[in-house]
């Protein structure tokens, strides 16, 4: 049985910040077992200030992120880049710098895997949601996010011309098309789709409407979401309460 008793004491000695270091010191029997289990599963907000960049570092040497956690992460970073404090600046700029790093590494593996296997579709989806990701994370600085969005497209588009899109595919483009603000062209390719039993599609067709300000479509099909109870994400139920209290 775990013994966390040690924790009582951890003022008193060496206490590892991450599970790495954790690790390292019950090598060399500095700490217990227990410090690991204890640093890997403990969880604080990385929101609340101020801010603490041992924990934004430890979960930031994960690999393979929501793409939502990159973009938490890069709106602190931001934040902290500003701070008067030099060294907490500098780890800041270096923070975004490895976010950054992270998704031109994902790029270039795919390239060099599409290289190898040119009609490989998997690949130029996984390119497409890769570049549309990336511009997500770039959305502090519009002329990068624009860029990320066209070379998404432009991977959707090679997609299309090698097999056609299928409902992931569809999904992702309607997404791409939205953040270019290109309303229209999103809901013609949502009507393309053979989505009826998928509740993302319905979403995304609610959300184009909002953007085209059809009120009342979007009042439908906040309706029609209501069939798919067990299947709606948390997003999709907040939504579902504001426009209709369900």
């Amino acid at each position: 049985m775990l013994d966390f008793n040690y924790l009582k004491r951890m003022t008193e000695g060496f206490m590892p910040k991450t599970p790495h270091t954790a690790l390292k010191a019950i090598e060399e029997r500095k700490v217990p077992i227990e410090a690991f289990v204890y640093i890997g599963t403990s969880v604080k907000p990385i929101l609340e200030k101020p801010y603490d960049m041992d924990e934004i570092e430890k979960i930031l040497g994960r690999r393979n992120l929501p793409v939502e956690t990159y973009i938490l992460l890069k709106r602190i970073f931001n934040d902290l880049v500003k701070s008067p404090d030099q060294e907490i600046a500098l780890a800041a700029a270096e923070g975004i710098n490895e976010i950054e790093n992270i998704f031109n590494s994902r790029i270039e593996k795919l390239k060099e895997k599409l290289e190898e296997e040119p009609n490989e579709a998997s690949y130029v989806l996984e390119l497409a949601r890769t570049y549309y990701e990336f511009s997500r994370v770039n959305r502090d600085k519009a002329a990068i996010e624009t860029f990320y969005l066209r070379e998404a497209f432009s991977y959707i588009k090679e997609l299309a011309r090698m097999k056609g899109l299928d409902v992931e595919a569809g999904k992702l483009l309607v997404r791409i098309l939205v953040a270019l603000k290109l309303y229209d062209q999103a809901f013609r390719v949502l009507g393309n789709l053979k989505g009826e039993d998928d509740p993302e599609v319905v979403f995304l067709k609610a959300q184009v409407e909002f953007q085209r300000r059809n009120l009342s479509e979007v009042f439908q099909y906040c309706v029609e979401l209501t069939q798919f109870e067990g299947k709606l994400d948390d997003r999709m139920k907040r939504v579902l309460a504001f426009w209709i209290g369900f």
